[in-house]
């Protein structure tokens, strides 16, 4: 918002920056992260067969690629970080205009110069607008970390600490600052995409594909408070239960994606997949909804209640490939995913139930210390004062 600009991150890690109102370029010279790919790794050895039956299904759902490319070794790679500089999105402070990439580290801080990087790092970024345009973009600094990420950044609303993940199934937080370390918590296995981080209380949910866990910020350590059941479905002989997607946090529990399959390699397979809503204080699974088809984007909740979600069946090419002429899973379907609220009367105690918890807590907030959470609390409440309008308002037009 500083500079009223659009930014973006490439893969190989060019930096953009155009003119929020023309398009036009406002850097003076582009600009490319350091560091080189990431190491490749095999994430998932299957028979020629089965990959190109894979590949065919997925090709018509997807745009240009570049010539000559597997699409699911080629999304796969991309979406866990491998053979890639920079694997997911990037965050803006709102307050200072910084940009926090996670990406490789420089080739060099591994030990060996050999166009491979073998750690992954966090760089600070700072677009410098004095004179321009044009204008130049500086790296503060950086932190480097073993293992490489597929990890966006996330940052707390006052944009004091910045969480991530490495490969290796760590949650870590660092100071915005200069970049130290505070703490990491292992969680077993490598962490989805974007950790995601509430407004209130401090606390984070990363997932895996075992659970989505509830982890609070305790300043100098953060504390695994509960893992979810992921108890949607009954699952067949050798199947199981996984999560599929990150979180998104809503005011009266925290939306998933959840699915049921086999597992290959460690490899999740779902055949059957859904969204459904867990309660924030003990992680169990209140409500569910069976839907058409998985996502690796996320979740956005909008004001009459409903869930929507783009379709990216990455993981269920497989198991389509695997077990679609069985009929044991359906066709692959892109587009866009919405879940709508049935039960209104619920959707209007809980948005007012939560407006009020939020209304206490931003009037300690205010006397006590932090007027910005207060300021951030009254936004969500104003918020969930209309949900709560505009659902009344449908639920007596349908005579509900």
């Amino acid at each position: 918002a500083q500079a009223d600009a659009i930014l973006g991150v490439m893969r190989d890690g060019n930096v953009y920056a155009l003119d929020r109102a023309t398009g036009a370029q406002l850097l003076a010279a582009p600009y490319v992260i350091p560091g080189e790919p990431s190491p490749p790794r095999d994430t998932l050895l299957l028979p020629e067969a089965l990959t190109e039956k894979a590949d065919a299904a997925l090709t018509p759902l997807m745009g240009a690629l570049p010539p000559g490319s597997k699409v699911l070794d080629l999304l796969t790679s991309v979406v866990l970080g491998f053979e890639t500089k920079v694997a997911n999105y990037f965050s803006v402070d709102v307050h200072t205009g910084r940009l926090w990439v996670a990406a490789t580290a420089p080739d060099e801080e591994d030990g060996s110069a050999d166009g491979v990087s073998e750690l992954g790092a966090l760089y600070c970024l700072e677009l410098v607008t004095t004179g321009g345009p044009p204008y130049t973009i500086q790296k503060l600094f950086h932190t480097s970390f073993v293992g490489g990420t597929a990890s966006t950044p996330s940052l707390t609303a006052d944009g004091t600490r910045v969480y991530m993940a490495d490969n290796l199934g760590n949650l870590i937080a660092i100071d915005t600052t200069d970049g130290r370390r505070l703490w990491e918590l292992d969680m077993g296995r490598q962490i989805f995409g974007s950790v995601a981080v509430a407004s209130d209380n401090n606390e984070l949910y990363p997932c895996t594909s075992d659970a989505v866990i509830k982890v609070v910020d305790n300043g100098t350590h953060g504390t695994e408070v509960w893992r979810s059941e992921l108890d949607a479905y009954t699952p067949g002989l050798g199947q199981r239960n996984f999560n599929v997607l990150l979180a998104t946090i809503g005011a009266n529990g925290v939306f998933i994606q959840t699915g049921a399959g086999l597992e290959l390699e460690g490899y999740p397979l779902p055949l059957k997949v859904g969204v459904g809503l867990l309660d924030r204080e003990t992680g169990e699974l209140r409500y569910f909804a069976e839907g058409l088809e998985e996502s690796i984007a996320a979740m956005n909740s909008s004001p009459d209640g409903s869930v929507y979600l783009g379709f990216s069946p990455l993981r269920r090419a497989v198991s389509y490939a695997l077990f679609g002429d069985l009929g044991m899973t359906h066709r692959l379907s892109g587009g866009v995913g919405k879940f709508a609220a049935r039960r209104l009367d619920l959707l209007i105690r809980d948005a007012a139930c939560a407006a009020s918890a939020r209304a206490l807590n931003a009037s300690n907030k205010a006397v006590c210390c932090c007027p910005d959470s207060a300021e951030a609390d009254i936004r969500q409440i104003l918020n969930l004062i209309n949900q709560s309008r505009r659902s009344s308002t449908k639920a007596i037009a349908d005579g509900d």
